[in-house]
């Protein structure tokens, strides 16, 4: 038997959560447990646990940390979470009642496990509508960054990760820094790790179009050396040179925004690369700070 870890980082959630946990007692697949990991919440998320936890419905454990933002709290989940998967869900979203079973099935459908480090799938709106695109094929295999990179693949996607594997990763704390774009871990397992893709969309969220842009681009700025950092790890992967040019465009972009010298800035990479593309670097910059004014 396969058992899962559903992985939920909550903060002041209460009523999303509730909704979750329903969700979750109707999942055909019962072998799972639930790992809450609290960022600080001063709702009644603590106490509405407890009473979940009291009716033994389903296998939940719950941890308290202060508030220090979702990578934190992604760390501690993947420390506490015990068996074979291990599955986050945000707590504004749900998973279908057969997502569990139909991720079991294809995890047992892949031949050579070592190789791979996740299964991936497309996610839909409450309404029912895609989120994004489908991959190209179904059941398909590839790593990350190559997939997200090369194929024009938009919106979110669920993941289910190889605990095992997962284990011997962790997203970097910066200090000052509460968010970190998931992608950066994603990556780094995609350096040695494929995943497979299947085109059934297993999870519900909630999703708003309306300022979605310019909350993801503020955070990234808010969060300049956790940007920066993901744009530098690009050079691990096989990239296009308009690839290579964006990584290197949006790591001086993000040190700028840090407050990083231009002289650390040109050293970062070639100057073959820098000293044209910093005139650019520094219109994006500008453009950021008019836009969060």
């Amino acid at each position: 038997m396969i058992n899962i870890s559903v992985f939920t980082p909550t903060y002041n959630r209460v009523e999303s959560l509730t909704r979750l946990y329903q969700s979750l007692k109707q999942q055909s697949y019962k072998k799972f447990t639930w790992v809450i990991v609290d960022d600080g919440s001063i709702d009644t998320t603590k106490s509405t646990v407890a009473t979940w936890v009291s009716e033994g419905t389903i296998d939940i454990k719950y941890y308290y940390q202060s508030n220090a933002g979702k990578q934190r709290a992604y760390n501690l989940g993947i420390e506490k979470s015990e068996g074979d998967l291990f599955i986050c869900i945000d707590s504004d979203d749900i998973y279908i009642d057969s997502a569990f079973a139909i991720i079991v099935e294809t995890w047992r459908k892949i031949a050579n496990k070592n190789d791979y480090i996740a299964i991936s799938y497309p996610s839909k709106s409450f309404n029912g509508k895609l989120i994004g695109t489908m991959f190209p094929k179904d059941f398909m295999s590839e790593y990350h960054f190559i997939m997200h990179n090369y194929n024009n693949i938009e919106g979110d996607k669920g993941m289910a990760f190889d605990l095992r594997k997962l284990k011997k990763f962790r997203f970097p704390v910066i200090p000052g820094e509460k968010f970190m774009t998931e992608a950066l871990l994603y990556n780094r397992l995609s350096i040695r790790y494929k995943t497979k893709y299947i085109n059934q969309a297993l999870e519900v969220k909630e999703y708003l179009n309306d300022g979605l842009s310019s909350k993801y681009r503020s955070l990234l700025i808010n969060n300049p050396l956790s940007s920066a950092l993901y744009y530098s790890e690009f050079r691990y992967h096989r990239l296009s040179l308009k690839l290579k040019v964006k990584s290197i465009l949006y790591e001086m972009r993000y040190l700028l925004h840090y407050g990083s010298s231009w002289i650390r800035i040109i050293e970062s990479h070639t100057l073959y690369y820098t000293i044209p593309l910093l005139p650019l670097a520094i219109i994006l910059y500008c453009k950021d700070l008019k836009n969060e004014k």
